[in-house]
């Protein structure tokens, strides 16, 4: 994943990012050390400036927010860290928890249409589509978890992993349960419409 430039403000998921030389000292750039300082003057991260040619760069890593003035004899400068509102983010979890609920309960409260077989199919799609958005509902989770800096984002991956294999698997057995469903109704209707057993004409 491409790391962007460190900006006068920059939110904490665009972070790490590079502090990046506006020139190249004929010394080179590893002889150049930069410092970072927090709000009380304490140095919280040193480290020599790479080679990025034709500048100079520095991977910054800290996530904490406020303000921080980095300073070196290359390059000197401010850097606000802000936290991301993740209001959009819990906004759309929301809706998209309810949507998820609204299309898992739908199929068993009302019927899509009279025949039986095209309504089976169109309960088990609704039932696939619903298991769709658990996986987006389940991302959207584990990405505001991580922005949060909660520090369990490992775990909540191995989470992710193991809970999507689990879902895809169940959106298989229903593709299957589809398709062996839909052969069993359609053979049930023709037996009944040969023994006179329905209401079509």
């Amino acid at each position: 994943m491409a790391i962007p430039e460190c900006l006068r403000e920059i939110p904490t998921n665009e972070i790490p990012c590079y502090i990046i030389s506006s020139w190249t000292p004929s010394d080179g750039c590893s002889s150049h050390t930069m410092y970072l300082y927090n709000n009380s003057g304490d140095i919280v991260y040193s480290t020599p400036f790479g080679d990025y040619p034709p500048t100079c760069n520095v991977t910054m890593n800290i996530t904490t927010p406020g303000v921080y003035v980095y300073n070196s004899t290359l390059e000197s400068g401010i850097i606000t860290i802000i936290q991301e509102d993740n209001m959009v983010s819990l906004g759309i979890f929301i809706f998209l928890l309810l949507l998820n609920a609204a299309l898992f309960i739908l199929p068993f409260k009302i019927p899509f249409t009279d025949e039986e077989v095209t309504n089976n199919i169109i309960k088990k799609i609704v039932f696939i589509f619903a298991f769709v958005i658990l996986i987006f509902n389940t991302t959207i989770f584990i990405t505001m978890a991580d922005n949060a800096g909660l520090g369990i984002t490992h775990e909540l991956f191995v989470f992710q992993w193991v809970f999507l294999k689990a879902l895809y698997v169940v959106m298989i057995l229903l593709f299957w349960n589809i398709i062996t469903s839909t052969i069993l109704l359609w053979g049930q209707k023709k037996q009944k419409k040969r023994m006179g057993d329905t209401d079509e004409e």
